[in-house]
This record gives C-alpha cells, structure tokens and sequence, in this order.
C-alpha cells in the first residue's frame, strides 16, 4: 500500500485521534509494520503522536478533545475551575 493510500484511510475514518491498533485494523496489517507506517507518515509531517500508540491528523487539535483518549478506558472530567476559565468566569 502507498502512503497516500494509508493517509487516506486514516482520513475517511473521520476521527480527530486514533489508535495504533486501529490503524493496522483498518490497513489490514501487524502492529509493528503499523507503527512504522506510522513513524514514516509522521516523519513526512502527515501525523502527529500523542503518546505511545495514540495518533492525531490534526496538529493544532484542541486539548479538550485529547483528554478522553488519554485517560481510557476510565472516564475523564473538567475541573470546575478549568470549566469557569474557558467560558472567562476565572
């Protein structure tokens, strides 16, 4: 498989973060040969790790939507202080 074709993969599923394994799920491939793939289309500035195993498309994405991916399977919340600073309470 070409590069453009896994990058566009990676872009039709229409998700902000994914993971490794969802990655060779959808390209039909072993974990290893993912996360090189991976390594290469983040070498080509195509993806951006998270931490290890966690992928993004978006460089520029938005904290907020990180935090559930970060802390899974165990839910997350926003403190209330964070809550109150966003909406310029704080």
């Amino acid at each position: 498989m070409k590069t453009a074709d896994a990058y566009a993969q990676l872009r039709r599923m229409g998700r902000p973060v994914f993971t490794t394994r969802e990655a060779g799920a959808l390209w039909r491939s072993e974990q290893t040969s993912s996360s090189r793939r991976l390594g290469g289309l983040e070498k080509a500035g195509l993806v951006q790790r998270i931490q290890r195993g966690l992928w993004t498309l978006d460089p520029e994405i938005d904290p907020r939507v990180v935090g559930p991916y970060l802390t899974a399977p165990l839910p997350a919340y926003v403190s209330l202080f964070s809550a109150l600073a966003e909406h310029g309470m704080v």
